[in-house]
């Protein structure tokens, strides 16, 4: 094969399919490969063509390993079982005894390097990363300021150098319009 097709028309798609190796199943992902190979078109286009890749290789008499329907919900449920509770509050202190003080924001890196699942799944069981922290006993610290910490500290500032807001107007327009809009929305909260 290798050809590059502009428009693969249905004929195509079903010759193309049936040239496909017997060894490997026929999926979206095979069909991928396949692809990059120049042997097929975009799995999309077919789904589009015939609706599904399984209608598809059911019309070029290949066997389909795709999944559809009652079995991929039951493969994705399969697949979304590894991690518990236990498991992801046991994977949180070993994370906390190997390099003490845990950020929240940190758990993405803990994730990508195979320590702790991800967030997805931390979501699925605790709702929330303080819930987490609370259950596995791990101190948690928010480092997101809330609106009266930025109120608070703004206030100190303009109490300890002056009139705060003149003097970043002679620095800057943006910095202006940006602290401007600040205390709007600072005003409007309390």
């Amino acid at each position: 094969m290798g050809k590059i097709l502009k428009y693969w028309p249905k004929e195509e798609i079903i010759k193309a399919l049936q040239q496909l190796s017997k060894d490997k199943p026929i999926n979206k992902k095979s069909l991928f490969e396949y692809k990059n190979k120049k042997m097929i078109c975009h799995p999309c286009v077919i789904a589009t063509k015939f609706g599904s890749l399984k209608n598809a290789c059911d019309v070029a008499g290949v066997r389909c390993d795709a999944l559809y329907g009652k079995a991929h919900m039951q493969h994705m449920a399969k697949i979304n079982t590894k991690w518990n509770k236990e498991m992801i509050i046991t994977d949180l202190k070993n994370i906390y005894k190997k390099r003490g003080m845990i950020r929240p924001t940190d758990l993405t890196t803990y994730s990508d390097l195979g320590e702790i699942c991800h967030s997805g799944s931390i979501y699925k069981h605790f709702g929330t990363y303080k819930n987490l922290f609370k259950e596995a006993n791990v101190p948690y610290k928010n480092y997101y300021w809330d609106n009266d910490r930025i109120i608070e500290t703004l206030t100190a500032l303009n109490n300890e150098y002056g009139p705060l807001f003149n003097f970043l107007s002679k620095k800057s327009t943006f910095f202006r319009v940006w602290m401007n809009c600040f205390i709007s929305i600072s005003l409007y909260i309390c």
